[in-house]
């Protein structure tokens, strides 16, 4: 029997053992077991690595990528390390005073070398402080760079002759102070600018003055002064976004000024903090970092001459709002008065309501006196172009409407045709329908006078005064037409109605008055038209029952409406055409029916065609023309 070795067995024994405890044929098939199990591994490993040469490709390009990289990485690391260090020792090296530098033992070498070194870096710094919105950094270089070209020409003048640099750089200053006092007075005009950015601009603008708080003051009022009237006769801005600007521009200016020249204002601070020491000024806006000419300029700053290096700060006394702010208001009313012209162009009062919404929308809870007096003339300007628009508006509301009535006038010619009969089966007329009924004639009166005055608030004072005159002169233009025809005056009556009934008209707070002026017109009319009736009915003979039909087929045509027939009148009028002594049997019946059927219409005046529907519907016709009436609908009792 042969025994199999392992090859884990083989490895735990000593050769010499495995030689003595098994056979060379054992050990023969071991060594072929062996060979076989290491080719298969050869060959598996060179499948491997068939399989995935190019990914071992890629994976050794990017080691070397990797390698490569982190060399260079290295090697900025190092230069970051060796730089840093370069630095620090240099910032050590400035921050530390030495002996021959120190302010007591600076030589007048040294002060003229600080003066010099002032006047060449001027023109930089005033560069950079505008770059960075500094303004009051760009003044500290014009006021400083001026002291110190003041003492070299007073104590070194050879300096500026042996040095062209300080010629050049002190032309380039010079050029620059313009420049600089534009900056400030452009940041004066922004009514966007932030408060602390204004406070910057105010100091640079009093220091290089300088001036004194209140004709800083003054002058920051009269910037913004011109900012407004800018504002009041541009044309880019719509007008009411215009308004809302202007609005927002005062409250702006008198919030800046109160928070910066009140009595515990910025400014008032700052003023006593610049004022501590006379050199406080020089050292709080002295450079501190590295000089474009020397490493050394820091340092160098703090030994310029006592000549240069003091500054007194204007004195700023306690400072009253009142007088300037009130001021203030009064150029501003001056100055809205430009909003006139922009007014005039406006044809509609959506704009103006639009006008007046963005002005309230922008002013404060609490007003100001300088505030209150300039919405009161802001709003004065809206309310007189109002009115102006309002008169012209009624005023062509009155003629055209005077216009469309006499065309309507005329084209009503028949006297006896009766153009419309009103399809309603019973007594009662909706309120509705009063407003749905126009005929054509009446639409084309009624509809331009709601189309001009749709736009208008008729609950507003002005408004409503001028509306009151209007219908007025309106009401006398009905009463005083010349309505010589039935149709005529059926026509004045149907245009009560609809000015009664008009959703636009009826709106204001005259409204009863208004309404109560057209229910007596309406009256008059009515009068009228029932008395011609009765003596179209009466001249040709007609009996009770003949007169009650013409009436009762003329009253459709009147079509539904809010005032009652004068039925009172209806019933006199009869009773002198038919006395009882000359009435029939038939007649005194119809009448007792008559005035039973007018008392209920009295107390309900939407009856009243239901007291003459029998006699509209079974009475014979007289003898008149055909086709120029047409048969009443039925009326339900």
């Amino acid at each position: 029997m042969v025994t199999t070795l392992s090859t884990a067995e083989v490895a735990t024994l000593d050769p010499d053992v495995v030689f003595r405890e098994h056979s060379i044929r054992e050990i023969d098939v071991f060594a072929k077991q062996l060979e076989q199990e290491a080719k298969q591994k050869q060959q598996a490993a060179q499948s491997l690595v068939a399989q995935n040469f190019h990914d071992l490709l890629r994976i050794a390009g990017t080691v070397d990528d990797m390698q490569k990289h982190l060399h260079a990485l290295h090697t900025v690391l190092q230069s970051l390390q060796t730089t840093t260090q370069h630095t620090s020792e240099l910032c050590m090296r400035l921050r530390t005073p030495t002996t021959s530098t120190s302010n007591a033992d600076a030589t007048p070498s040294t002060q003229s070398a600080a003066a010099m070194l002032l006047v060449a870096e001027a023109p930089e710094y005033v560069r950079s402080s505008l770059a960075s919105q500094s303004m009051l950094g760009a003044v500290w270089a014009l006021v400083f760079a001026t002291k110190a070209h003041t003492w070299l020409e007073t104590h070194s003048p050879d300096v500026l002759t042996r040095f062209p640099l300080l010629a050049s750089q002190w032309d380039a200053l010079e050029a620059q102070r313009e420049w600089v006092m534009t900056h400030i007075q452009a940041r004066w005009h922004d009514i966007s600018l932030p408060t602390q950015q204004l406070l910057d601009a105010v100091l640079a603008w009093t220091f290089y003055t300088p001036t004194t708080l209140a004709e800083a003051l003054a002058q920051f009022y009269a910037r913004r002064v011109e900012a407004i009237s800018r504002l009041c006769t541009s044309t880019d801005i719509p007008l009411p976004q215009r308004m809302a600007a202007i609005v927002r521009a005062i409250t702006t200016t008198l919030h800046q000024a109160t928070r910066l020249w009140g009595p515990d204002g910025a400014l008032m601070r700052a003023m006593q903090t610049f004022a501590q020491s006379p050199r406080y000024w020089y050292d709080y806006g002295r450079p501190r970092t590295r000089s474009t000419y020397t490493p050394l300029s820091s340092p160098l700053f703090e030994h310029a001459p006592p000549d240069v290096t003091t500054y007194e700060p204007p004195s700023c006394p306690p400072l009253s709002l009142d007088t300037p702010t009130h001021r203030l208001g009064e150029q501003v009313c001056e100055e809205v008065e430009a909003l006139t012209q922009a007014l005039a162009s406006v044809t509609d009062t959506d704009t103006l309501h639009a006008c007046r919404a963005a002005m309230e929308a922008g002013m404060p809870a609490a007003l100001p006196p300088t505030l209150a007096m300039v919405q009161a003339r802001l709003q004065a300007l809206l309310e007189t172009r109002m009115h102006a628009l309002l008169q012209h508006t009624l005023t062509d509301v009155t003629m055209s409407f005077s216009q469309a009535l006499g065309r309507a006038l005329d084209e009503v010619h028949d006297a006896n045709a009766l153009p419309y009969l009103f399809p309603i089966s019973s007594g009662y007329v909706a309120p509705s329908h009063w407003r749905t009924y126009r005929p054509s004639h009446v639409d084309a009166c009624v509809r331009l006078v709601e189309t001009r005055l749709s736009r208008l608030s008729l609950r507003e004072m002005h408004v409503q005064r001028a509306w009151q005159a209007t219908w007025t002169a309106l009401l006398r233009q009905l009463q005083q037409a010349d309505a010589t025809s039935l149709a005529q005056v059926q026509l004045l009556m149907q245009l009560c109605t609809a000015l009664y009934t008009s959703n636009v008209l009826a709106t204001g707070d005259d409204r009863t008055s208004y309404q109560a002026s057209l229910a007596n017109l309406y009256t008059q009319l009515a009068t009228r038209w029932i008395d011609r009736i009765l003596a179209q009915a009466t001249s040709s003979q007609t009996r009770l029952a003949g007169v009650l039909w013409h009436i009762a087929h003329a009253i459709p045509a009147i079509g539904p409406s809010p005032f009652p027939m004068p039925m009172q009148h209806v019933a006199d009028a009869l009773e002198r055409a038919f006395p009882a002594t000359s009435r029939t049997s038939t007649e005194t019946a119809m009448y007792k029916a008559l005035q039973s059927a007018k008392d209920g219409a009295l107390r309900a005046p939407g009856r009243w065609r239901s007291a003459l529907a029998p006699w509209a519907t079974h009475s014979p016709s007289p003898s008149t023309p055909p086709m120029l009436v047409r048969v009443a609908p039925r009326f339900s009792m």
